[in-house]
């Protein structure tokens, strides 16, 4: 390395850390020795590092609580993908058999026959009833009640008794 040229505060902040290695360290503390000012900085981080240890000591060596071990949460993430499959399929089944209901039963909510249809149909039956017959029903007076019958029969196809 050469002679203070790639100290960083990344380096430092290692150093103060403990996490150099120790042909690095000594590297740095002959830096440390020709910059007191740095060297104050690096002791403040030291002591504050100290600080927090006291504070808040190391879990390294505690045991992971059951719901944070990353096993049992793999598990749980797949078993909500195994889950959100399951519902989508059945959304899926749900809406192609609402589909086939709904195609099938469309005759018994909806008349088979319209209303106008019906009504065109008594109109072309009444048509087909009257247009043949030159002297109509309506032209037979009522003291002629034995034309009336006998021409009303024949349309019918019904023999008076």
């Amino acid at each position: 390395m050469s002679e203070h040229g790639d100290i960083t505060d990344a380096r430092l902040l290692a150093y103060a850390d403990g996490q150099l290695p120790e042909d690095e360290r000594a590297d740095i503390e002959r830096y440390l020795a020709a910059n007191p000012d740095k060297a104050e900085e690096v002791a403040r981080w030291q002591r504050q590092n100290e600080a927090i240890s006291a504070l808040y000591p190391s879990v390294a060596n505690d045991r992971l609580p059951d719901r944070l071990q990353p096993q049992r949460i793999a598990r749980g993430i797949a078993a909500n993908n195994n889950s959100r499959l399951a519902q989508i399929a059945a959304a899926l089944v749900l809406v192609v058999l609402g589909g086939i209901v709904g195609w099938t039963g469309r005759d018994a909510v909806t008349p088979a026959e319209a209303a106008s249809d019906r009504l065109i149909d008594s109109a072309v039956i009444a048509h087909a009833l009257y247009v043949r017959e030159n002297r109509h029903a309506v032209e037979v007076a009522a003291t002629d009640r034995e034309h009336l019958i006998s021409w009303l029969s024949n349309r019918v196809t019904q023999r008076p008794t």
